[in-house]
Parts: structure tokens; sequence; C-alpha cells
């Protein structure tokens, strides 16, 4: 659609829609969630993380997921994600007000979210050769992509930290922007190495901003043999591109490499 603005713009469509005895459920963490609000006759349910008539707080986040409790008015209940990131806490939120909106309780919306089954490839946790990697190659766009380097930063790790990102297709008009705005959140975060595939718009745009350790890759088999060079036991590792990226096989490649032993931080 161009831009987060008309995408907003278009959601907003979808809000008109809806009849006054119907929900819409918008995320309170969202700069455009007011906007769509104001656009709809229905109940408005907002949740996030910290604010919202639904919301989570007293959020801890480990490799290993998510806890934090969920309150609702003075209704308070402890609750689980097998997945780390804060985004993945909006989107469990927003689960939850879907759940509350036709009748199901906050211990069973909690009791559904920690057995809620995990998806392949988004921020699939995966130890290869003694090094963590964060495997959230499924897709991308550039808020996911953002928000997956927020995780990388927020999860536990006793080394460096490093993002192998693949490019974002279908973005449009918006891919130039979308791309730079990635390489320069992964320079403000502090990641330690980044090592773009197929495209140098990211590692351009992170090395204006700051980052000193970079590389482009022409393909996966190539971006695994650097990483292999920079990484050893605890380091942490993200990989993330679209899917036609195929960043996946950056994993499959990398598992191919002799046990590393990574250079000195």
């Amino acid at each position: 659609m161009g831009s987060r603005e008309a995408t907003a713009q278009e959601k907003g469509a979808l809000a008109e829609a809806i009849d006054p005895g119907g929900f819409v459920i918008l995320n309170a963490d969202d700069e455009f969630s007011t906007s769509i609000a104001d656009r709809t006759r229905a109940r408005v349910i907002f949740a996030g993380i910290e604010k919202g008539t639904i919301r989570a707080i007293e959020v801890q986040q480990t490799s290993g997921g998510c806890e934090f409790t969920i309150v609702e008015g003075a209704h308070r209940c402890r609750a689980q994600l097998l997945v780390p990131g804060l985004h993945m806490v909006q989107n469990a939120m927003l689960a939850v007000a879907a759940g509350r909106a036709f009748g199901v309780s906050l211990e069973e919306c909690a009791a559904g979210l920690v057995a809620a089954p995990l998806s392949k490839a988004r921020l699939q946790i995966r130890e290869i050769n003694g090094v963590q990697f964060i495997d959230d190659s499924y897709n991308a766009n550039p808020d996911s992509m953002k928000a997956a380097l927020r995780t990388l930063m927020e999860l536990d790790a006793d080394g460096k930290r490093v993002a192998v990102l693949g490019r974002m297709l279908e973005l449009g008009a918006e891919s130039e922007r979308g791309h730079r705005e990635v390489g320069e959140t992964a320079a403000t975060l502090g990641i330690d190495h980044l090592i773009s595939i197929a495209d140098d718009t990211i590692a351009v745009a992170a090395e204006k901003a700051g980052l000193e350790n970079f590389a482009v890759a022409k393909d996966a088999s190539e971006a695994a043999e650097m990483l292999g060079a920079i990484v050893g036991p605890g380091d942490l590792v993200l990989i993330k591109g679209s899917r036609s990226s195929r960043t996946e096989l950056v994993l499959d490649e990398f598992a191919k490499l002799q046990p590393v032993g990574g250079d000195a931080r």
C-alpha cells in the first residue's frame, strides 16, 4: 500500500464497516490506533503493554519466552508465552482482548497462551555448533525487523549479538526507506555485528548511523561463512528476512561448518 500511513488508512475502513454491536480491537502501543478508533461506531478495546483496557505488566523475558501479568480493571492473571519478544506480548494482548470480547475469562486466555503451538522460524530459539540463534526467518517487514532487533538486544547473552538480515521484498516505493530504517535501528540499538545479504542498503545505513562491524554477503552460503568467522559459544545471532529471501538457508549452511570458536571479543 506504499506506506504505514496508507495501511492504517485502509485498516480504518475495516473499522468503519463494523456495526455498533460489534468490537474493534486495537493495539494501544500503535500510533495510528486512536485515529482508527475515531472512525468506528463499534465498541473499541485497546490492548497493549503497560497501557490499554487490557494490558500486560511486569513483563520478564528469557530465551524460553515471556512471563507477564494480564490486567483488566481490578482483575489480574499471571500468564506465559513460550516465545520471546515484547511485540509477541503485544500480539498476545490483542488475542486476550478478542477472547474477553466473547466472554472468555482471563484465566482461560492465559491457559490458551501457554498452550499455543509455536510456529517454525518465528522467533524460534535454536543452538547450532554452540551458538544460540533466534530463527525469525519466516518473513519480514520493517516493523517486524526492528522488533526482532530489539528482541536480540533484550535477551540475555554472554557474548556478541549478531544480526544476519536478508532483503525485505514487496515494499514498493517504501523499500529504500524501510531498509534504511532497519540499518539505522541496528546501529542505534548497539548490535556487535551486522551481515546483510544480497543488498547493501541496510549495511550502508547502519554504517552511517555509527555501526563499525558490518559486511555484505552475496548469498546465504557466504553469510554463513562470514558468521562462522566471527561467532562462538555464548554469542546470540538473529536470522531474519522476507520469505523469498530464504534466510533460513544461512542456518542450514552454518550447520555444515565445523564447530566454531569465534574471534576475540
